[in-house]
């Protein structure tokens, strides 16, 4: 099963001044390696996080790419934090929805305080 992270967002709807981390861990097992569609789409929001986290807000990220474990990591006040927020939040959006359609193969996390 992957499991999705997401720390250092608060309960009102806004980037903490600490790292924001978004993390995926683990395997769907939908299909096999190369044909699945839950993989895919959690890579692909994964990546489109990646770049519009640089591209609109502005924010020098730490990534981590594996097999295994994937994370981005960021200072949102380092940046433009509403831009920053935007982007995560149409994001997360996007893994809900993967996780809601497929719950045996995606579980998704997300910490606010």
């Amino acid at each position: 099963m992957l499991e999705i992270s997401a720390s250092g967002l608060s309960d009102q709807g806004f980037l903490l001044n600490e790292k924001f981390t978004l993390s995926v861990k683990g395997h769907a097992l939908y299909s096999v390696k190369g044909g699945d569609i839950v993989c895919a789409a959690v890579s692909t929001l994964f990546f489109t996080a990646q770049s519009a986290l640089v591209k609109i807000a502005g924010c020098r990220i730490e990534i981590m790419v594996s097999d295994s474990e994937s994370f981005i990591r960021f200072n949102p006040h380092e940046s433009d934090p509403e831009k920053a927020l935007v982007v995560i939040e149409t994001v997360l959006v996007g893994l809900s929805r993967v996780a809601d359609n497929y719950p045996e193969y995606c579980k998704i996390i997300i910490e606010r305080r």
